[in-house]
């Protein structure tokens, strides 16, 4: 369960990035379909948005139950980006921006982790 979620993260964030389509989404959602004997509602109602938009899709995506490893998530979109580099070079600058995003998004987290941990020192001593 826990990489069914990793993948449907990884979906989710190549939506957001711009590195996926709807129909790539929907086509892995069939596939799970097609490979668990009982798929979850939440795989289900992906394989159903062929006509949603990509920002619904991130929605049903992020639905899906389970815990996704982060660090497994930005390895699974470094390939992503690297696989449409090799085809797609001139949508280098929709990449860079991606790394720039998860970066800073990765900063303000580990900031917010270093607040905390010192609010606790604080409130201990």
């Amino acid at each position: 369960m826990a990489d069914r979620k990793a993948e449907a993260e990884t979906f989710r964030c190549a939506l957001l990035a711009g590195c996926a389509t709807v129909a790539e989404v929907v086509a892995w959602a069939d596939e799970v379909i097609a490979a668990e004997a009982t798929p979850d509602s939440a795989i289900i109602e992906v394989s159903l948005a062929a006509h949603r938009s990509p920002i619904d899709v991130v929605s049903l995506l992020k639905a899906i139950p389970g815990h996704a490893d982060g660090v497994q998530v930005r390895r699974r979109m470094m390939s992503r980006m690297l696989r449409l580099l090799d085809k797609e070079p001139s949508r280098g600058h929709q990449v860079a921006r991606w790394i720039s995003v998860v970066h800073d998004a990765r900063d303000r987290v580990a900031g917010r982790a270093v607040a905390a941990a010192e609010q606790h020192q604080m409130a201990v001593a």
